[in-house]
């Protein structure tokens, strides 16, 4: 029987696998975030987007206020499933100062302290049964430090590997919208998660698939999981929103980046709230990469949302669609 189908690096026009990179859009905030890409310059001219990475490493970080950072002392995370159910997982952790913090999980009962030394990256092994497996479970990870930390957590698989950049509580919102990719093999699902930092959480999580709204309670530490395991569906632009903060993750299993590739991969990033999004973007590619270009999805958060490349109109979406 023919296994699962393996990330390679596939070079020349139709390189598979590319870094997938994700565009937001919103009309909520009125400063400007920039970033460039092998000379393409994104402009949305009415609504707010931002950036993201999900199959592979995070290009940038979208532009907070100045009082909101990636570094913090608090964080939620969930580690969701890749395609093997033994993968190696850590979490990685940084600071300009030495510290000193705690990692917790109520399931399977991890409770590890760890020390970092400025210029030094920690890193964190975890016991696999923190992953994710369906529905409301005890599984929120949560790292407290002293003092501010940066911290990224890994799922590794040998050919199928993804990390995510953490974000600390005070950067967390109440409403987001979920970005994944095409569910392109049979069983490996286009899906979210989430986490709640505080006790009597409530969800509203619409489904752009079916377009029927769910209501989910958590408490502090607990998790919701979901998987769209149905070919050709697609999770993104799901929005969920919260009385509460919490931390939105969105992931496939193994999915062929373009679709049709002959190589597959593990992707998963954490959301950002609607709040961070912005409008005008400069992206720039991995170094090393052929000419073979990343792959882009521009999200709308709002209706009427026209999406500019290079200064000429490319599409117009509305909420939850995506170019």
């Amino acid at each position: 029987m023919e296994g699962p189908r393996r990330a390679t690096t596939c070079r020349g026009p139709t390189d598979c696998n590319s870094q997938l990179i994700f565009i937001f859009t919103s009309k909520t905030q009125s400063d400007v975030k920039q970033f460039y890409y092998n000379g393409i310059f994104f402009n949305s001219s009415m609504k707010r987007f931002i950036i993201s990475c999900l199959c592979g490493l995070l290009l940038s970080i979208p532009g907070f206020s100045q009082s909101v950072t990636t570094a913090g002392t608090n964080f939620w995370i969930v580690f969701t499933p890749n395609d093997n159910p033994n993968p190696t997982l850590s979490i990685f952790i940084s600071s300009t100062i030495a510290t000193s913090g705690n990692i917790y999980s109520a399931v399977p009962g991890v409770n590890q302290s760890f020390t970092v030394v400025p210029g030094i990256v920690t890193q964190v092994s975890i016991p696999v049964g923190v992953i994710l497996s369906g529905g409301i479970e005890n599984k929120g990870i949560q790292i407290t430090a002293n003092d501010p930390v940066t911290v990224y957590g890994l799922n590794y698989v040998p050919h199928s590997t993804d990390a995510f950049l953490a974000l600390p509580n005070n950067a967390l919102g109440l409403d987001y919208r979920v970005v994944t990719y095409t569910t392109v093999i049979a069983g490996e699902g286009s899906g979210f998660s989430v986490v709640a930092t505080q006790n009597g959480t409530s969800l509203t999580i619409l489904n752009p698939q079916t377009h029927l709204t769910t209501m989910i309670n958590l408490d502090q530490g607990q998790t919701y999981f979901f998987d769209d395991p149905t070919l050709n569906d697609d999770l993104t632009g799901s929005r969920i929103q919260s009385n509460l903060p919490v931390a939105v993750f969105g992931f496939v299993k193994l999915v062929d980046i373009p679709a049709g590739c002959m190589a597959a991969d593990y992707i998963v990033e954490e959301m950002f709230p609607y709040y961070s999004w912005g409008k005008n973007y400069l992206t720039v590619p991995l170094a090393g990469r052929d000419n073979s270009g990343d792959i882009f999805r521009v999200v709308a958060a709002e209706d009427g949302t026209d999406i500019s490349i290079n200064g000429i109109a490319v599409a117009t979406i509305n909420a939850g669609e995506y170019y």
